[in-house]
C-alpha cells in the first residue's frame, strides 16, 4: 500500500469525522482483496488514515499537503512520533494531574516505582519505560504520554535499539505459561497485577505483531495465549490476523481472542474475575 490513500477511494463514500469504513484494497500488493480489508478513518475535515490488513501497509490523505501518517494518528493508543532526541531531566515525583490520569486506570502510587514511571517537566509528559521484565531492564526504550490536551501527539516513542517494538511484563518461568497480548502498557501491567503475577503479558504498543514478539512467543511456547485488542472493527481484524500468524508457530498452544473494553479500563474485581475464568 502506498503511503497516500487515493482520493477516488474517499469520494465514493460519505464519511463523517471520526467514522471508519472498510473497502477492498484495489491493487493490494499482497494479492487480490475481496474482503474489504482496507480500513479508512476520517480524522479531520480533509484528513484520512488507512491500514490494510491484507498487506499490512498504512497510508493517509491530508488535503493536498504531504504529511506523515503519524501526524494524523498520534492520538491513538500506541501511535505517535518517533523520537531520536535525548530525554533530558526527569523526576520520580509525579504532579497531581499525572497521578489523576494514572488513578483513572487504577494505577496507584506504589505501582509507579515498580513500573519505573517518571515525569518529564519540560514536555509535561509521563515517561513509561518499554520493558518492565528484569532481563530487559537496561533497555533505554521508552514511551512518553503527553498530558496537555492540545499536544501535537498523544504518544511519542524512543526505541533503542531500533527493534524494540513491544513492552514485556513478566515475573514467572518462561515454560508452560499463560500469555496475553494487549495493545498498551498500562493494560499489560493491570493484567499482570490482577492475575496475581501469574500471567506473562506483552504490550504490542499498537496492533501490529512484529518479529520480536513472534520470537518471544516461539521461545516460550505458552500453554495458552489470549489476544486482547480493542473492541472495534480494527481490533477484531487485528486479532484475527495475529491469530492466523501465530497458530502455525505455536502448534501446542491454545490460541484465542476476543474483543472487550481494554484491561486498563476495567474495575479491579471485574478484571480479576475475567482472568481467573480464562486461566481455569
Amino acid at each position: 500500500m502506498t503511503n497516500r490513500i487515493p482520493s477516488k477511494l474517499l469520494l465514493k463514500h460519505e464519511v463523517e469525522v471520526g467514522e471508519q469504513i472498510k473497502v477492498n484494497h484495489f491493487n493490494c500488493p499482497a494479492g487480490h482483496d475481496t474482503r474489504q480489508r482496507l480500513y479508512i478513518k476520517r480524522v479531520g475535515i480533509d484528513a484520512y488514515v488507512g491500514h490494510c490488513f491484507n498487506c499490512g501497509g498504512s497510508g493517509y490523505h491530508f488535503g493536498s499537503t504531504p504529511s506523515r501518517v503519524q501526524d494524523l494518528t498520534g492520538r491513538r493508543e500506541g501511535k505517535g512520533a518517533i523520537s531520536s532526541h535525548p530525554l533530558g531531566p526527569t523526576t520520580g515525583i509525579l504532579p497531581l494531574h499525572v497521578k489523576a490520569y494514572l488513578r483513572k486506570y487504577h494505577i496507584l502510587d506504589e505501582d509507579v516505582a515498580t513500573l519505573g514511571y517518571r515525569y518529564h517537566e519540560k514536555s509535561d509528559s509521563l515517561v513509561m519505560p518499554y520493558y518492565q521484565c528484569r532481563k530487559y531492564a537496561m533497555n533505554p526504550s521508552y514511551q512518553k504520554r503527553f498530558m496537555a490536551e492540545d499536544a501535537k501527539f498523544r504518544y511519542l516513542t524512543h526505541e533503542e535499539p531500533s527493534y524494540a517494538k513491544c513492552s514485556v511484563v513478566c515475573n514467572i518461568p518462561v515454560s508452560n505459561t499463560h500469555v496475553i497480548l494487549v495493545e498498551d502498557q498500562i493494560s499489560a501491567y493491570r493484567v499482570f497485577r490482577e492475575s496475581g503475577e501469574k500471567i506473562h503479558v506483552i504490550a504490542l504498543l499498537g496492533t501490529n505483531l512484529n518479529t520480536q514478539v513472534q520470537d518471544i512467543l516461539t521461545t516460550m511456547q505458552p500453554k495458552r495465549l489470549l489476544i486482547w485488542m480493542d473492541n472495534d472493527a480494527a481490533g477484531w481484524a487485528a486479532s484475527s490476523e495475529i491469530s492466523k500468524t501465530l497458530k502455525p508457530l505455536l502448534s501446542k498452544t491454545e490460541v484465542s481472542w476476543f474483543g472487550h473494553e481494554q484491561p486498563k479500563d476495567m474495575p479491579i474485581e471485574r478484571l480479576k474475575e475475567m482472568l481467573e475464568l480464562w486461566m481455569t
